[in-house]
């Protein structure tokens, strides 16, 4: 009895098929072209950019441009597009850039180190004028003392050279006073600097150890059919996240023989396919596809079933 309502079952779930292919034929025709295809590098996958975060600093064309230049490569790898960008679509993948922690603190590290750079450049220049200012004044001050020197061995100077001579040494003091709050700042600069780098190395140590739990840059969810960017620090990059996320959109799995793959699962500035990457790409659009395995299961089911109604028919033909 067991195995009759097994059959009955799946004669059920065969004419419920059918009215449903009956009913709704062209949503299931448009699922069918974009996911039952015939060979794996066969069908066309759509995507479109939709939800940039301000913050990123990036306009939604240049999202655009980086994402069709990484689905030219997948594109001509294939020779084939295989990517094809589509807003219009309710199949595309729908490319994301969010923000998140990870993002903030680069972005926080990024802008501390170019202050850095530049208080590093405005304090060689406040050094380099100190120098020269402590040469110049060395120079007078030893002029000074020639003068002073030469007129003790006089016997001293007459009335108007001495009046000068006081005034340039009133000069020179006010030089040296000068001079030395000059000293003063660039020393508070510099306990200043230290001070920004201990926080940028304490920003950087953070921003590591949070990359260290949080290693994907992006995140292609075929659930949703999504791919969400988390962070951006250089073009090169990125580009390289887009690129590794439309390959698992293609259904790519990550090279682990080469680090400087495209697939390889941490990121890099590279952003060409590799040899490896060729050879992934190859086995993969070789291999079989989602009919041929569906026509598997169906004979390893339809083999079942038959075993099913000949011990049926043998046990009540007795």
């Amino acid at each position: 009895m067991k195995k009759l309502k097994h059959l009955l079952l799946f004669i059920l779930l065969i004419g419920l098929g059918f009215y449903v292919y009956r009913e709704r034929r062209p949503e299931v025709d448009e699922f069918i072209k974009h996911e039952a295809w015939y060979k794996p590098c066969a069908r066309t996958i759509e995507f479109t950019v939709t939800d940039i975060d301000p913050k990123f600093n990036v306009t939604k064309e240049q999202v655009i441009s980086t994402a069709e230049q990484s689905a030219k490569d997948w594109n001509d790898a294939v020779g084939q597009n295989i990517f094809v960008y589509n807003d219009k679509s309710k199949y595309a993948i729908k490319i994301s850039l969010k923000y998140d922690e990870r993002q903030r603190l680069l972005t926080q590290v990024a802008a501390q180190r170019t202050k850095l750079e530049l208080d590093k450049t405005a304090l060689e220049d406040k050094i380099a004028s100190y120098n020269t200012q402590i040469a110049e004044l060395t120079k007078k001050v030893d002029d000074l003392n020639e003068q002073i020197n030469y007129w003790n061995k006089k016997g001293g100077a007459p009335k108007d050279t001495y009046s000068k001579l006081t005034a340039q040494i009133k000069d020179v003091n006010a030089q040296i006073a000068k001079a030395n709050k000059e000293r003063q700042s660039i020393e508070n600069t510099i306990i200043a600097l230290n001070k920004q780098v201990n926080e940028l190395n304490q920003q950087t140590g953070e921003f590591n150890k949070l990359i260290e739990t949080q290693p994907e840059e992006g995140l292609y969810n075929p659930l949703t059919g999504t791919i969400d960017i988390y962070f951006f620090d250089s073009q090169q990059t990125f580009s390289h996240t887009l690129t590794h996320e439309l390959g698992h959109a293609l259904g790519l799995e990550h090279v682990l023989t080469d680090q400087t793959a495209i697939m390889y699962p941490i990121v890099s500035d590279n952003t060409k396919l590799t040899t490896d990457d060729i050879q992934n790409l190859t086995s993969f659009c070789n291999g079989k596809n989602r009919l041929e395995v569906a026509y598997a299961n169906l004979q390893t089911t339809a083999i079942n079933i038959w075993q099913i109604i000949s011990t049926y028919l043998q046990h009540y033909a007795r």
